[in-house]
C-alpha cells in the first residue's frame, strides 16, 4: 500500500505514524478506507503491541490487503 501511494507521488513521511500516513493518503482513494483501516490496525498490533497475532488475524490482513489493492486499482 505504501509503495502504491509512493509511486503516485504520495510517499510516507519519515515522521508519520502508520495511521497519520493512512489518513493523509486515503484522501486520494476514499473507496479503500475500510479495508485499509483494518489492515493498518492489524499492522499496528503486529508491530507495536505485545499481543501475538492469531492465524485468523493473518488471514484477515491478507484479505484486507487484497481488497485495498482491488479498490486502488480502480483509481
Amino acid at each position: 500500500m505504501i509503495g502504491w501511494f509512493a509511486r503516485r507521488q504520495l510517499p510516507r513521511l519519515a515522521a508519520e505514524t502508520p495511521r497519520e500516513f493512512l489518513d493523509r493518503a486515503l484522501r486520494t482513494v476514499p473507496a479503500a478506507a475500510v479495508p485499509a483501516l483494518r489492515l493498518t490496525h492489524l499492522f499496528e498490533v503486529a508491530r507495536f503491541s505485545q499481543h501475538p497475532l492469531r492465524s485468523e488475524d493473518a488471514e484477515e490482513a491478507q484479505a484486507a490487503a487484497a481488497e485495498v489493492q482491488r479498490r486502488m486499482a480502480v483509481q
